[in-house]
């Protein structure tokens, strides 16, 4: 950000968010850009999902972190 220029007249950062088939995204959950949540995934309510969530995760929490998988994996 620079200081020398007002926040309106500045651009937006424009990132990306992939998300796969079959994802539960929670009420509340905020999803930052370059984040990729990948099938299957579930983000409980009111999380921050900061980086890559795997295939069927559960993830949980600010930043959300994987607490458990809804499958087994391997």
């Amino acid at each position: 950000m620079k200081q020398d220029v007002p926040i309106s007249l500045q651009k937006a950062e424009i990132g990306f968010v992939e998300i796969g088939d079959d994802v539960w995204i929670d009420a509340g959950a905020k999803i930052l850009m370059n984040v990729t949540i990948e099938t299957g995934a579930v983000i409980g309510a009111n999380s921050v999902v900061t980086t890559d969530i795997p295939d069927y995760a559960i993830a949980v929490g600010s930043p959300a972190k994987v607490v458990k998988y809804r499958v087994e994996i391997g």
